[in-house]
């Protein structure tokens, strides 16, 4: 899971991410860095989401 984004002239170029199996911290250089989010509206109680998104 990805904790932190360092960017340089607004570009993503390192991510740090945490490392669940091995319960640490890691570095990774990016080259490429494709943020998606969403997906999991139903954990909330109340969300923004319309109702068809929810079913």
């Amino acid at each position: 899971m990805v904790i932190d984004m360092i960017g340089k002239r607004r570009t993503i170029v390192r991510v740090y991410a945490y490392d669940k199996r091995n319960n640490n911290v890691i570095s990774i250089k990016a080259n490429i860095v494709i943020l998606a989010t969403g997906g999991a509206s139903k954990i909330y109680q109340y969300t923004t989401n319309p109702k068809y998104i929810n079913r």
